[in-house]
């Protein structure tokens, strides 16, 4: 019986000895993903009339105006788009396929109203917005947690090995009989 149960600890020994390959070691993450802290959206707005349809984007230190026809969504050309409201002020510049600019002031966070007057051929509209400018926050970087328990799968190791060496020594030693 001490011997199948000196071949039992040797057993479970070598199991765990080799298991501890398995074992997330460095340059390895068993960790589920974690979602980045800051996804940044380019503050918008969208204004649809039944004659247009339009989207503005904030983009660095400009204002990138989409413009398109409601009934078939076709890009308006030749379009003369003015824009007032607080940090915004001034007439777009046509960059082609319904697409205009317009240079911003440094915007700060808030929500800035504006008034957009459009002429396009026969379309004339008066049209309000609200863009949002949400304030930046700082991304946190995630901190690196590789750091490995080698040293305790070690000693956990080496402490079943001793059970097992003095398991073994016991059972080869002969019982002695006191009389």
């Amino acid at each position: 019986m001490n011997k199948k149960l000196a071949l039992i600890l040797a057993a479970t020994t070598i199991s765990l000895l080799t298991s501890f390959s398995s074992v997330a070691h460095e340059g390895e993450e068993h960790e589920p993903a974690s979602k980045p802290v800051d996804v940044r959206i380019s503050p918008r707005f969208e204004v649809i009339s039944e004659q247009v349809e339009m989207v503005g984007v904030l983009a660095d230190k400009n204002l990138v105006i989409y413009l398109d026809r409601a009934d078939d969504n076709s890009p308006i050309e030749d379009a003369k788009i003015e824009i007032e409201g607080s940090g915004f002020k001034g007439i777009a510049t046509a960059f082609g396929d319904g697409v205009y600019q317009l240079p911003v002031q440094s915007i700060q966070p808030g929500k800035y109203p504006l008034t957009i007057t459009l002429e396009a051929g026969e379309i004339s509209d008066l049209l309000s917005a609200d863009l949002e400018v949400a304030a930046v926050k700082q991304a946190i970087a995630p901190t690196n947690k590789t750091y490995s328990n080698w040293w305790l799968y070690t000693g956990i190791a080496f402490l079943i090995a001793i059970a097992a060496f003095i398991t073994m020594r016991r059972v080869r030693q002969p019982k002695q009989r006191i009389s």
